[in-house]
């Protein structure tokens, strides 16, 4: 008979596979509870990493890095700390030992258990819930609008799909965790001419995004750090509402061909500045002032690096550059179709100008509802195929690309194009929103809880990141938890225009 393993205040079913707390139901991927099954068996002992791959993988060749991934997914279940660790002991280098003491049970033991777990999937669950159903309702709308795209798929087709797809998932890569933190402010349109705040705006948000690729250097995406713009508010508030212990502030002052650009880094603990620098350069040297920056950040914050980031040079066209830069502010502001004919234009002045053919994809994706389905679809495939055709390390490209071509195998190939994303860019919050939607979607939900924590973190102040959050830790049965952060979201002072 298959036994059941109690380990206060979690029982885990191995003949339902099930595992609950309070007879509550709580998820975890099938090689997870293999591996958590194995550990319990061996309660107490040491069980080497090699040990738990033959077990649970048998003649399958996988590397130590799939059990990493569990043991990870375990510890989100069990709400298990690594550094100071309840459940799973880890032995450096030899393997983990279960330290919590566990009772065997036999099969009736968990019959109340599992009747606990039909209440609270039932009636009074629903009644927890129901009040925050306006937050559902706009979730909804999203997941309706995204998958408008999959109406060619079979049935047949998605259930290959998740089977493949599983394959995808166990490989994940763990999330690195950051040791410095900063936000990059709106820098001041100090030019003369207003209608150059674009540009200000622009180069802020390429600054933020050289940032973000340095490793273990957390970076607030520009969501949250633009709703400080012309705020006159104390920068040690910013830095405590965003989670900061470093702010980067400047201005742009733009005639011409000439642009004048001064930064400066700001230890929000005591507001003591800790770089300053300033750039007069011509717009041919736009670039170069991006890496500079980027460079003097790490040295500032004593950031060890194999290789600093760079910028690049994505044209060398500074007209259509700065057409690039007026697009992505336009499309933040949800001008889609400024945002189009800007990019239009860009191309036009720069047919190699990969970043702008992989921009207008994105816009693409986003404006069906003024045209037809079927005509975005064919624009965001025709872009995106241009884009990755002239740099094929543009891997947002790469998902739109797999997004506009709806045949069987759609999602498979868009949730591997977003894992490796997110393994390239584990800071961008693009990358983390459409990553997050697709494992809830496959019903990946301890992974998709392990992303939209990333993306929340990262963006705190976003209400895209705001509403995901709240739905995977319902997803998982952390109905609090999720209760807790739906009332956070419905208390902000948002404007939800992605919504309308």
């Amino acid at each position: 008979m298959a036994k059941q393993y109690e380990f206060v205040p979690y029982l885990l079913n191995a003949r339902e596979r099930q595992l609950t707390r309070a007879g509550q139901l709580i998820h975890l991927q099938p090689k997870a509870f293999d591996v958590l099954l194995y550990l319990l068996e061996h309660a107490g002992n040491l069980v080497g990493k090699q040990e738990v791959l033959d077990a649970v993988w048998k003649d399958r060749f996988v590397t130590e890095n799939s059990l990493t991934v569990c043991i990870r997914q375990i510890r989100i279940a069990l709400e298990d700390n690594a550094d100071a660790p309840e459940y799973i002991e880890t032995i450096p280098v030899s393997g983990y030992r279960l330290i919590a003491e566990v009772t065997s049970l036999d099969s009736d033991a968990v019959t109340a258990a599992k009747e606990q777990v039909a209440v609270s999937r039932g009636q009074g669950e629903f009644v927890t819930i129901s009040r925050w159903m306006g937050s559902a309702i706009l979730i909804a709308v999203i997941v309706l609008a995204y998958f408008a795209y999959d109406e060619f798929a079979t049935e047949r087709a998605r259930d290959e799909l998740l089977v493949e797809a599983s394959k995808s998932v166990e490989a994940a890569v763990e999330i690195e965790r950051w040791e410095r933190s900063i936000a990059v402010l709106p820098f001041v349109n100090m030019s003369e001419d207003p209608g150059n705040e674009y540009f200000s705006d622009g180069l802020s948000e390429e600054i933020l995004n050289l940032l973000a690729r340095i490793p273990k250097l957390k970076v607030i995406g520009r969501t949250s750090s633009f709703a400080f713009k012309d705020k006159n508010e104390d920068l040690r508030m910013i830095g405590q509402t965003l989670g900061v212990e470093t702010l980067l502030e400047g201005s742009v002052r733009r005639s011409g061909d000439r642009v004048r650009i001064t930064a400066q880094l700001i230890d929000v603990s005591n507001g003591a500045q800790m770089w300053s620098e300033s750039y007069d350069r011509t717009m041919t040297d736009i670039f170069e002032i991006q890496d500079d920056v980027a460079a003097a950040i790490i040295d500032a914050l004593q950031i060890h690096v194999s290789a600093n980031p760079t910028r690049g040079r994505p044209t060398e066209n500074p007209e259509a550059y700065a057409l690039f830069l007026k697009a992505r502010v336009a499309a933040n502001a949800f001008d889609w179709r400024d945002a189009e004919a800007l990019l239009s234009k860009a191309i036009e002045l720069d047919p190699y100008f990969a970043e702008a053919y992989e921009m207008l994809s994105f816009v693409y994706w986003i404006i069906p509802g003024e045209t037809s389905v079927i005509e975005s679809q064919r624009l965001m495939s025709e872009t995106a195929a241009k884009a990755i055709a002239l740099d094929p390390d543009l891997v947002l490209a790469q998902t739109y690309y797999h997004q506009a071509n709806p045949d069987p195998y759609m999602r498979l190939r868009t949730i591997e194009a977003f894992e490796r994303a997110a393994r390239e860019r584990p800071d961008d919050p693009r990358i983390l929103e459409g990553f997050t939607f697709l494992l809830t979607e496959f019903g990946y939900l301890q992974e998709a809880v392990t992303y939209a924590e990333r993306y929340v973190e990262l963006d705190p102040l976003s209400e895209l990141a705001n509403y995901h959050w709240p739905l995977t830790l319902y997803a998982v049965g952390r109905t609090k938890d999720a209760v807790a952060a739906l009332e956070f979201a419905n208390q902000s002072d948002w404007d939800p225009h992605f919504y309308r």
